[in-house]
């Protein structure tokens, strides 16, 4: 529906519905504010919807009367005892002896949605004024300057993406590289064949991303590192991609490569210029096609231009194959692309497993070529042989191929020689080295030994004159005073000083003399190690003839030198019969990304096929779509996911990179005014979902125009008889309204979690699991919007090995699909909106039309009834499966367990604690405190509680607890909001709490906005819910959640972490038991953390009111950290060659380098 008054104000739009409240006119007046979030344009919509229109009232009347119908029809046929056990159980165990029964429920009181608006991506309420993109004449010119913005953009929100991967192992090598696979289960995008840089073993070197799908990441590097790589690190340039990709259009559209480039075809693909529209009647339809599809051939046939709009499981893939067949036996050369290695693969095999039916001759000699790595096992198991580019070249060039082998087998060998040579010369310099140390070292021991000899001498001296000084005493006491005036000697007073003298000079003769010896033995020991080294290296070397080692290390390189040339002649020679077989076949298969960065490999095409356009920039697309001589088959739905952008809130940029190509052609206004072109064709019958399923998308997304072919049915009768009796309804929601669970948001980013929805979804899974239900990978798969809680079900998920099933976001799940799907809606208590993920038309289309058999939503519905809008898509989504499908109670799947005491930790004694009979893992006001006291009691590392409100009186009672825990060692840590933030507590209250839990000794860190009530106790036991566990009195309904699960505390540990710099190797609980919060620099009380203001997180004191941006304290104080520990540098000469050091640092430590190096490796540590 067009937006007539995108450009009016709401006060403009206020005074129109005073002048003409036509129905018409108000119904598009409804459309334009169902796009605007300001509180007027809220309130406008909500009158409108709601005032008493004839229309509206008959509506409510058609509602109230479907609603009584049910009712009557409910009460009018009284089932059998089977048939209510049947309708009111659901089974989730299929042996008898351990069924489980959960009761479905009609949920009653969840409101209806209005006319429901589906906005396509590009429509927005900024002013179109409001771009840095300034339009000109140049098509392409406005892609490039489209492509700079979004690159500042991207370049501003992450500069560079950094990974720590590890385990990885080798995969296969080849001319290409050598492919590595690791184990990954954090979420993050990522596009394939996208360049990035590893550094393996400290040393970088460039790599490709080869694929990234169900946890596991194929990366290709240039070396070989052997069977394992333990540890690397990528870095990604979100950026790299753009930037190539404008550089291509510039050199296509103006530089050398402009005669390979057909410029009018892109511009006819994107609409920019009129392209010739045929029928050709003449095509047969030979392989039982449907209308659609058979009419997508006729088109494509004689049309420059068609458009293929292919709807979830309408047989796109299967339609495109056809399509190529028919350009293959036309003989033309067929480019096909699609925006994944997985898409490409899936569109080959259909097309190959044809080809090879039929003896195709050309097949059999590689007339179909896969570029890049085959992702799909069965494609490279049963047609490698005949696609695979390596292969194919293989085979040609096998007498070449055997040479290089034999070539490089010779290398290897005079390597190994090579080896233990160079070792030889190696251990010849050590000789040297060390023959230098040890002159050195004789030479310093020498001068100490004639220190040490003339202190000897010298105490030596000393002792024979103390003796001479003795006998004088005695000879001059024996004479009287006369006698010594006349005979001129001197008192026995003045020798006794004399004698203390030269005691006192002796004494420090001597300690010197000692430390000389101490010294000169501590010379002797290094010198009596170098002689054994140089010992040691003189035994290695002494019969080596370095001149014929000389003589062979020469030759060595010389045969090495000469066999590599050849080598490489044999790989030009090799990559031209690559280049031969890639120009001389008919049909190449690639990712579109793969396209512009090899470009070299991608000319002279009669037919370009463009799979998933509506994936893909449209800068690429116009790229791509240039490459055909004659024609361009484009397809995709453009009712589900675009292109993500960065600079999205920028309409120039949206324009020209971040429309998909239907749009940009007019397709999607066409079809709006019901005058479709006849180059589009449209699949509407689809072959995936039961009717149910589809039913949600088709009213909603597709105009009612999707029908659903019989062959659906009869594939789930098939399957029935192993899905669980759980599954009952092919639709169906499982409450959380009763678990009060929050949804919070991970530190940093804007990806939301809920803990609660993830216990359901795992505790569902396990049970599915011991019921073998987990053991086809096609089986079940769970859908989240946001990444934080994708991640989370995945680990909790893995914790209980779980197989089979992946956790992913919508974005993931595109182009998947699963019999059973969960979809966790994730959003509840705790936040002021909704994301605009959760209510986008296009994710919901995404995640519904993933399910062939079953979907089951996980939501908060009383809350997602209060803050849905009235003409949310996702209300009506829900509205429609409260009618028609089953209501579970979320506390029913909790209550399946796993056991709440499934590990042996001997923490809670059931004598002392009121557990429910059916052992729930809930424990309400009453029970909490005794439950969560025993675990604290038994805490052995450390006690960790997040609640929003604290008071003296509660303080009080944990009070005793916390001070025997500290007392054994136990670190316990309090998070809690700011005095002046806790509502109805009074500001001294709350600072007396504080005051009370510092004292004791716990670790007190503030928040201005805290929504958490949790209790994290030594690694292992998390307690969660809506009970503040520092400010409850037990007058209101609350309850708690106990979760005995290592990962889960660890992740949720994970997401409290507010601070940068930490790494994946770092334990989270290193880090969310320590104090958060530094104290002020000023005033040095508590000061509060706030993680959103103008420049990000910053710090503020509520006593002197101090503040500062987190970053720039942290990073502040890292320098001022950094320069303390820099030690002073000093004037220190190198002991074997006597040249200066320098003060150089390590990621060991300082140390003094000398300035000769590399030719003098000596190294001091500094102190």
């Amino acid at each position: 529906m067009e937006r007539k008054y995108f450009k009016k104000g709401i006060v403009e739009i206020e005074e129109i519905v005073k002048e003409d409240s036509s129905k018409k006119n108000i119904n598009a007046i409804i459309h334009e504010l169902g796009f605007r979030n300001t509180a007027r344009a809220k309130k406008l919509l909500d009158k409108l919807t709601s005032s008493e229109q004839p229309d509206v009232k008959e509506k409510k009347r058609l509602i109230a009367d479907n609603k009584t119908e049910v009712k009557n029809t409910k009460k009018s046929k009284p089932a059998s005892d089977k048939e209510q056990t049947s309708q009111k159980q659901k089974i989730i165990h299929e042996p008898v002896n351990t069924e489980i029964s959960i009761e479905g429920e009609k949920f009653e009181g969840f409101d209806e949605a209005s006319e429901v608006l589906i906005s396509s991506n590009n429509d927005t309420s900024i002013d179109s004024a409001n771009s840095k993109l300034k339009e000109t004449e140049s098509f392409f010119q406005n892609f490039c300057d489209a492509i700079d913005i979004e690159v500042e953009e991207i370049k501003k929100k992450s500069l560079e993406q950094v990974i720590e991967i590890t385990n990885g192992s080798l995969l296969e090598s080849n001319e290409e590289g050598h492919i590595y696979q690791f184990l990954y289960k954090e979420a993050f995008n990522i596009r394939e064949d996208i360049p990035v840089i590893i550094t393996i073993g400290g040393a970088e070197t460039s790599a490709t991303i080869v694929s990234f799908r169900d946890k596991k990441l194929q990366i290709s590097v240039p070396e070989n590192y052997g069977k394992l790589i333990g540890f690397a690190q990528i870095k990604i340039d979100n950026s790299y991609l753009l930037t190539r990709l404008k550089e291509k259009i510039e050199e296509v559209t103006s530089g050398e490569d402009k005669t390979n480039f057909n410029s009018h075809m892109a511009k006819k693909v994107l609409g920019e210029e009129d392209s010739f529209i045929g029928i050709d009647e003449t095509i047969p339809n030979e392989s039982q096609l449907n209308k659609e599809q058979h009419q997508s051939l006729k088109v494509a046939a004689k049309s420059e231009v068609m458009y293929l709009w292919g709807p979830p499981g309408t047989g796109k893939t299967f339609t495109l194959a056809k399509v190529i067949d028919m350009f293959y036996k036309q003989n033309k050369r067929i480019l096909l692309v699609s925006n994944t290695n997985l898409a490409v693969d899936l569109l080959l095999k259909s097309l190959c497993k044809h080809l090879k039916n039929i003896q195709d001759k050309n097949f059999l000699n590689s007339s179909v070529l896969r570029f890049g790595k085959i992702q799909d096992t069965e494609l490279e198991n049963s047609y490698g042989e005949f696609i695979n580019i390596d292969k194919a070249v293989e085979k040609r060039g096998e007498v070449l191929s055997k040479e290089r082998d034999v070539l490089r087998s010779e290398i290897e060998s005079i390597k190994i020689n090579e080896k233990k040579w160079l070792e030889l010369e190696t251990k010849e310099k050590e000789h040297q080295v060390c023959l230098a140390k040890f002159n050195r070292a004789e030479e310093v021991i020498n001068k100490s030994y004639s220190k040490q000899k003339e202190a000897d001498n010298e105490v030596k001296n000393i002792q024979e004159y103390i003796e001479i000084l003795k006998k004088e005493i005695k000879k001059s006491e024996g004479v009287g005073t006369l006698k010594r005036f006349l005979t001129n000697k001197r008192k026995p007073e003045e020798i006794k000083f004399e004698i203390e003298e030269e005691k006192k000079q002796l004494i420090s003769l001597e300690a010197d003399s000692k430390k000389i010896q101490i010294k000169n033995k501590e010379l002797e020991n290094t010198n009596r190690s170098l002689e054994q080294e140089l010992n040691k290296l003189h035994k290695a070397i002494k019969d080596v003839n370095f001149k014929e080692i000389k003589k062979d290390l020469k030759e060595a390189k010389e045969k090495i030198s000469k066999n590599e040339t050849r080598i490489n002649e044999i790989s030009n020679e090799m990559d031209s019969i690559k280049t031969e077989i890639i120009n001389n076949c008919k049909i190449l298969a690639a990712t579109a990304t793969k396209v512009f960065l090899k470009a070299e490999n991608f000319k002279n095409f009669d037919v370009v096929i463009i799979d998933e356009s509506s994936m893909l920039p449209l800068p690429l697309v116009a790229y791509v779509s240039g490459l055909s001589k004659e024609k361009v088959t484009v397809t995709g739905d453009f009712r589900q996911l675009p292109p993500i952008v960065s600079a999205n809130k920028d309409t120039g940029v949206m324009k020209w990179i971040g429309t998909n190509v239907f749009q940009k052609a007019g397709i999607e206004a066409a079809i709006e005014k019901g005058k479709a072109p006849d180059n589009l064709v449209n699949l509407t019958m689809q072959y995936r979902m039961r009717k149910p399923i589809c039913e949600l998308i088709n009213t909603r997304f597709y105009d009612g125009a999707l029908a659903t072919d019989k062959s659906v049915n009869s594939e789930y009768e098939k399957a029935k008889n192993g899905i669980p009796r759980f599954f009952s309804n092919p639709l169906m929601i499982i409450d959380t309204s009763k678990l009060y669970p929050f949804a919070n948001i991970k530190p940093r980013t804007f990806s939301k979690y809920n803990i609660s929805h993830a216990l359901v979804v795992r505790n569902l899974l396990h049970h599915l699991q011991n019921n073998g239900y987990t053991n086809n990978p096609n089986e079940l798969g769970v859908i989240s919007p946001f990444a934080a809680q994708a991640e989370l079900i995945q680990k909790l998920i893995d914790e209980k090995n779980v197989s089979n099933v992946v956790s992913g976001t919508v974005h993931r799940f595109q182009g998947n699909e699963k019999d059973i799907i969960f979809f966790d809606l994730v959003e509840s208590f705790g936040n002021l909106y909704i994301s605009k993920n959760v209510d986008d038309s296009k994710l919901i289309n995404v995640a519904l039309s993933r399910a062939k058999y079953h979907l089951v939503f996980i939501g908060n519905i009383q809350y997602l009834n209060k803050k849905l809008a009235k003409n949310s898509p996702m209300r009506s989504v829900l509205s429609e499966v409260i009618k028609k499908g089953d209501v579970i109670d979320a506390k029913n799947i909790i209550n399946l367990g796993p056991s709440s005491y499934d590990v042996e930790l001997n923490d809670i004694n059931p004598k002392k604690i009121d557990f429910d009979d059916n052992g729930s893992k809930f424990f309400d006001q009453k029970t909490f405190d005794k439950a969560v006291f025993e675990d604290v009691k038994r805490a052995k590392k450390s006690v960790v509680i997040f609640s929003g409100f604290s008071t003296p009186n509660r303080i009080a009672l944990w009070s005793d607890l916390f001070r025997q825990k500290i007392s054994e060692g136990v670190k316990i840590r309090c998070v809690t909001r700011s005095p002046k933030n806790q509502g109805s507590i009074s500001e001294e209250l709350v600072q007396e709490a504080l005051d009370a839990l510092t004292k004791i000794g716990v670790i007190v860190d503030l928040r201005y906005e805290i929504h958490e009530k949790a209790v994290f106790i030594d690694e292992h036991i998390f307690w969660y819910g809506s009970l503040n566990p520092l400010s409850h009195t037990g007058k209101t309904e609350e309850s708690m959640l106990r979760v005995p699960s290592k990962e889960l505390c660890l992740l949720k540990a994970k997401y409290e972490i507010y601070k940068r710099g930490y790494k994946n190797e770092d334990s989270p609980f290193s880090i969310i038991t320590e104090k958060e919060n530094p104290d002020c620099p000023k005033c040095n009380k508590l000061i509060t953390f706030h993680h959103r203001g103008r420049f990000g997180p910053y710090y503020h004191c509520e006593s002197c009111q101090w503040k500062e941006s987190v970053d720039k304290f942290n990073s502040n104080n890292f320098k001022k950290q950094n320069y303390e520990d820099i030690p002073i540098e000093k004037d220190i000469k190198c002991e074997v060659c006597s040249k200066k050091m320098i003060l150089k640092k390590s990621r060991f430590g300082h140390f003094y380098g000398c300035t000769d190096y590399p030719k003098c490796k000596n190294t001091v540590k500094a102190q």
